[in-house]
């Protein structure tokens, strides 16, 4: 009976230790910089996995037409939705790291409420201001597990596309980045 009483306290130490690790609130501070909603927006094709977008054709801004690395061509595009009552909405965030150690974040751990209806499916995803298609559910998968470090002090702009969402819904929103307080913001609609 001594040996289970042990067992048993030392299970619950370790569900204690592993429930209050994952329910712990994030140190990163999410920044919401702009958002908007459209039929369609310019995005890299043929990405992969990759949430990098590639570096401009000779160091110049906007998308390069073309170009190889990591053994995927990746074109410039688009990424559009052909039903007349839906859109895509395209976030642009800031998330900063206050603290003094390394603090990491998913991909996956970024979500949108609209109309209290939380929405995690991602139709694009970058590093920096353009976005990487995203268009095979078993890449959508590995991507949401991607783990984004940022070092003390430092800060990622990162860009969300999510799945089309009724163009009827409200014009604003909230970001939530895991368990932290939504940041609340205004979405620019289509004119």
């Amino acid at each position: 009976m001594k040996n289970f009483n042990v067992f048993l306290v030392v299970a619950v130490m370790l569900l204690v230790a592993c429930t209050s690790e994952s329910f712990a609130r994030s140190l990163l501070e999410l920044e919401v910089n702009s958002a908007e909603m459209a039929d369609s927006f310019a995005v890299y094709n043929g990405c992969g996995t990759n949430i990098s977008p590639p570096p401009p054709v000779l160091g110049g801004g906007g998308m390069p037409l073309i170009t190889i690395t990591e053994g995927h061509t990746i074109l410039a595009g688009k990424i559009e939705t052909q039903e007349k009552d839906v859109q895509f909405i395209k976030i642009k965030s800031t998330i900063k790291n206050p603290s003094q150690t390394l603090q990491s974040f998913r991909v996956g751990d970024i979500f949108l409420v609209i109309s209290s209806k939380k929405i995690g499916d991602l139709a694009g995803v970058g590093l920096r201001s353009e976005a990487c298609a995203i268009y095979k559910d078993a890449d959508r998968k590995i991507v949401k597990k991607k783990r984004i470090d940022i070092p003390p002090g430092g800060q990622i702009d990162i860009t969300y596309i999510f799945f089309p969402i009724d163009k009827s819904a409200p014009k604003q929103g909230s970001l939530s980045l895991g368990n932290s307080a939504p940041v609340t913001f205004e979405i620019k609609k289509p004119e």
